[in-house]
């Protein structure tokens, strides 16, 4: 049992120096490295120069005096020649991805953010190309991983997306690359009137769920190179229905709606393979586009049947709610995704018309991404 406690103290101990190492900046030339404290600047700032704390006051280094240099939050800088408008200078580079391929951010004033990648066994930097050119730059790099040649024409000159394109090439991992996309979708709306307040002529009504076919587009905008993404779905649909009421007198409501349902959600893959399971949750606002509900009043007296008609705001024409799908991705070509979808919406009267009818939909639904 000694032993054991004695081991686990010295991986403890290892863990410890390990990760404390780790959290220090250090200042390397080609022949000599020291651990320091770093002072960063800005992203132009620490491209030029980079500030050191010593006990005898602040010493500044330049990228010719310097090889290389971390700061005490992990990033690490490199020191290379490049051209700036027109004049070779050395600058320092930011390293934001390491692997099979070493990539780089450089940061210029009054220029946007430079970008190049490198073989790991080499210090011959290639700029990256912006546009168009960026995919047939970057296939001539990756001819040995098919994942990664179908994705070259979705990277976009960023950290984030370097990063995950470099990082997925690494492993050839044949996964969803996150990017902007669009679609279009159609399917089936399963929706029942709920009464959302007790004692009043709704909630004695047992309401019958109506199906109805809806149809609308997709918009995905990734957020960074993680697993989520911000998702809006505009759905248009119909239902048709028809309900008895009673108090002292019986009612006929028949609904008869268009609407459109706006949702903003936030959207997990699950796991990082080909076809992709998905959830998404978020609120969602609810609009009445046409249509109408009407009330039929059935009074009785003597042997005779008297009918009212009347137009009722039994739902209001702006609801707000919220949203759960769940689904799945299925790859069909490195361009489109077909999607599969089931999933719920409750939508509320709200404010001075909470006394009216909410909606409850299961939905079920196909569709196309780009």
């Amino acid at each position: 049992m000694k032993k054991v406690a004695q081991f686990l103290m010295a991986v403890a101990f290892c863990l410890t120096t390990h990760l404390s190492f780790s959290q220090q900046g250090y200042i390397s030339t080609d022949s000599t490295l020291n651990t320091v404290e770093v002072i960063g600047g800005s992203a132009y700032e620490n491209a030029q120069f980079i500030k050191v704390a010593t006990k005898s006051g602040i010493v500044t280094y330049s990228p010719l005096e310097l090889s290389e240099y971390r700061l005490n939050d992990g990033r690490v800088f490199h020191s290379f020649p490049t051209t700036v408008s027109g004049e070779e200078v050395h600058l320092f580079f930011e390293r934001i991805f390491h692997g099979r391929y070493m990539v780089y951010s450089l940061a210029i004033k009054h220029e946007a953010t430079r970008y190049f990648i490198t073989p790991a066994d080499t210090v011959i930097l290639h700029q990256l190309p912006d546009g168009k050119q960026l995919a047939s730059f970057l296939k001539q790099y990756v001819q040995d991983c098919p994942a990664a040649l179908e994705n070259t024409p979705f990277v976009k000159l960023s950290k984030n997306s370097l990063v995950r394109f470099f990082g997925d090439y690494d492993l050839c991992w044949d996964r969803y690359f996150p990017r902007f996309r669009y679609g279009v979708k159609g399917g089936l709306a399963l929706t029942t009137l709920t009464a959302q307040k007790a004692g009043n002529l709704f909630s004695t009504a047992d309401f019958h769920t109506a199906a109805g076919l809806s149809f609308g587009l997709e918009v995905h905008v990734p957020m960074g190179r993680t697993n989520m993404s911000f998702v809006t779905e505009p759905t248009f649909y119909h239902y048709k229905s028809s309900t008895l009421l009673s108090d002292s007198r019986t009612y006929d409501l028949v609904t008869n709606q268009y609407r459109v349902n706006v949702p903003a959600l936030f959207r997990y893959n699950a796991f990082n393979v080909k076809n992709v399971p998905f959830i998404e949750l978020g609120p969602t606002y609810s609009r009445y586009l046409g249509g109408e509900n009407l009330l039929f009043s059935y009074n009785t007296t003597d042997n005779d049947i008297f009918i009212g008609i009347e137009e009722s705001s039994a739902i209001a024409k702006d609801q707000l709610g919220f949203t759960l799908n769940v689904g799945l991705m299925v790859k069909y070509d490195s361009k489109q995704t077909m999607t599969f979808q089931m999933g719920i919406n409750n939508l509320y009267s709200v404010g001075k018309q909470s006394e009216l009818l909410g909606v409850t939909q299961i939905c079920f639904s196909a569709g196309l991404l780009f």
